[in-house]
């Protein structure tokens, strides 16, 4: 009966045996050239370190300075064309004009979030952005298409009807 496990047991030892580290070859056994003086001893070079860095590159915000960034400008022909197109509707300069906000949006048609009724639309995912424009103290939200070629000044009163 114990010898039916001593088989298994010695190839299962011969296994890990394989599997295991090599011992490495001693220099003498593995180089049959006669052993040379030692080298004399040269000073290393010396060892490059890294300048800490200058307190004016630090990551972190000076005191005195916001950590957050400036919000970025709205691109350029659509902002231009809200700008103008309100301008027109209000009989202003566009100079009078302030953008207080706005954001990228994807309208569901081609009405650019303002349908007006008895009108069609396609039915078309149109990437634009939604402005809130002030002027003369009185606030407008205007929206356009990506390019700024379509505009539409929206009515908050129409939407809630």
């Amino acid at each position: 009966m114990k010898t039916r496990y001593l088989a298994p047991l010695f190839l299962l030892i011969l296994t890990l045996a394989a599997c295991g580290p090599r011992p490495e070859p001693t220099p003498q056994a593995a180089t049959a050239t006669p052993p040379q003086p030692a080298p004399t001893e040269t000073p290393l070079p010396p060892r490059q370190t890294s300048p800490l860095p200058e307190p004016e590159t630090s990551p972190l915000p000076q005191p005195g300075q916001s950590p957050i960034s400036p919000l970025p400008a709205p691109p350029e022909p659509p902002v231009t064309a809200a700008v103008t197109f309100l301008a027109g509707e209000l009989g202003i300069s566009p100079d009078e004009i302030t953008i207080r906000s706005f954001e990228p949006v994807d309208w569901p048609d081609t009405s650019l979030g303002c349908p007006e009724p008895g009108m069609m639309y396609a039915q078309v995912i149109t990437p634009g952005y939604s402005f809130l424009l002030e002027a003369a103290g009185e606030q407008y939200e205007v929206h356009t298409d990506q390019t700024g070629k379509s505009v539409a000044l929206c009515d908050p009163s129409a939407e809630n009807q």
